[in-house]
C-alpha cells in the first residue's frame, strides 16, 4: 500500500513538471538590472562581499520578514534568516551571487516558475520546493538565477530557501521585442531578455 502511494505521488509530480517546464520553456526572464552601490552598511560604508558574517547581517538587515510576490504565479514568498544561512554555503560565481543580493527582491519578483519537488525525510515539514529560473544583469554582464522557495504544509506562503547563479557567456539576447547582438546597443528603458531554456542551460554547461 505504501508503495503505491508513494508511485502515485511521483506519477503526479512528474506530470505536473512536464506541465510547468513545457510553458516555462516557452517563457523568457526579463533582466533586473543589479544595483551593488545598495550593499552598503548603516554608517554607508560598502559591505564586505567576501566576508560571509557581514552578507549575513546586510541581509537580515535589508529583507528579514519581508513578502514579495511572484508575478509569474501568484506565489507570495517570505525571507528568512535561515534561508540567508543556506546562500553562503555555495563556492561558484560567489560573487556574482553575493553582488545579487542587492536586488534580491526584484529577481524574485521577476522569476519564472520551473517545477517542484518533495519535501525529503529530513524536512517532512516541507510539502513542496519550487524551482524558478530569473535573470540578473551585473555591470553588462548576464547571469542566470536559480531559486528555491519552500511550502511548508498547510501554507499557502512559500519561504525563501537558497539561489545559485551562473554566468551566461554568450546571451541570445531580446531588446525591448527585438534581437540584437550587441548588448550595449539597445535603448534605455528597453526590457532586455532570455529564455528560459537558455537560462537553464548556464546550470548544466
Amino acid at each position: 500500500m505504501d508503495q503505491e502511494i508513494v508511485l502515485s505521488k511521483t506519477q503526479i509530480k512528474n506530470h505536473d513538471n512536464a506541465v510547468s517546464i513545457a510553458s516555462a520553456n516557452q517563457k523568457r526572464a526579463v533582466a533586473v538590472v543589479v544595483d551593488p552601490k545598495k550593499l552598503v552598511n548603516k554608517d554607508g560604508s560598502p559591505v564586505d562581499l567576501s566576508h560571509t558574517k557581514a552578507i549575513k547581517m546586510w541581509l537580515r538587515g535589508r529583507y528579514r520578514n519581508t513578502r514579495v510576490v511572484i508575478s509569474d504565479d501568484g506565489q507570495i514568498v517570505e525571507f528568512t534568516t535561515k534561508g540567508f544561512g543556506a546562500d553562503q554555503k555555495r563556492k561558484i560565481d560567489r560573487s556574482a551571487q553575493r553582488q545579487v543580493y542587492a536586488d534580491l527582491d526584484s529577481i524574485v519578483e521577476n522569476s519564472i516558475y520551473y517545477g517542484y519537488e518533495f519535501g525529503d525525510a529530513r524536512h517532512e515539514y516541507v510539502e513542496r520546493q519550487k524551482t524558478y529560473y530569473g535573470l540578473a544583469s551585473i555591470d553588462g554582464q548576464y547571469y542566470g538565477v536559480r531559486l528555491k522557495i519552500d511550502l511548508h504544509k498547510n501554507q499557502h506562503v512559500g519561504f525563501y530557501k537558497d539561489l545559485e547563479v551562473a554566468k551566461i557567456k554568450s546571451p541570445s539576447l531580446l531588446h525591448g521585442g527585438s534581437r540584437r547582438s550587441d548588448p550595449l546597443s539597445h535603448q534605455e528603458g528597453d526590457a532586455v531578455s532570455i529564455s528560459i531554456p537558455e537560462i537553464v542551460r548556464a546550470f548544466t554547461i
